[in-house]
């Protein structure tokens, strides 16, 4: 009886964790198509000749706040966790480089290096728990983008 409860415990607490992390990768996912469309909408606006972005970037929507979070991985929990404090970090950032530093065009590096960072998320989570995969069409784009902007800022340095 007492082994049939543990074994009836760990299963659900595996099925917990695969439902938890099946939510953050969708939200993760949803904030990937808003940094897609926002990278796209910032190359065809930087083609065209704008001088200044907006300096605001995609938000991501809020995690769910009835679920056990103790029941994921605890590093990749502490990963998807510590995001949203990256995103405002970076946002912070954009306003600070475009009002003091005279660079109007910030967002667009960080929209594509915050993309890249919820797409591995989203990933490892479908990893670790055994997630379907999804595809997002042009996030090979940010991707491409990302290692440009890496690039260019090894041959600066």
């Amino acid at each position: 009886m007492r082994l049939l409860a543990i074994y009836r415990d760990r299963r659900d607490g595996k099925l917990q964790a695969a439902y938890m992390a099946m939510r953050l990768a969708v939200i993760l996912d949803e904030f990937v198509v808003k940094r897609v469309y926002r990278a796209l909408h910032d190359h065809a606006d930087l083609t065209e000749g704008t001088v200044e972005l907006n300096y605001s970037l995609p938000m991501l929507a809020s995690y769910p706040q009835d679920s056990d979070w103790k029941s994921l991985d605890p590093k990749l929990a502490g990963q998807v966790l510590s995001f949203p404090n990256e995103i405002t970090s970076a946002g912070m950032s954009c306003q600070f480089q475009g009002m003091r530093e005279g660079n109007k065009v910030a967002s667009a590096a960080e929209t594509i290096f915050a993309g890249v960072k919820a797409w591995g998320l989203a990933q490892a989570l479908r990893k670790k728990y055994h997630l379907d995969a999804v595809t997002i069409e042009h996030v090979d784009l940010l991707e491409k983008e990302q290692k440009k902007l890496l690039q260019q800022h090894k041959e600066y340095a």
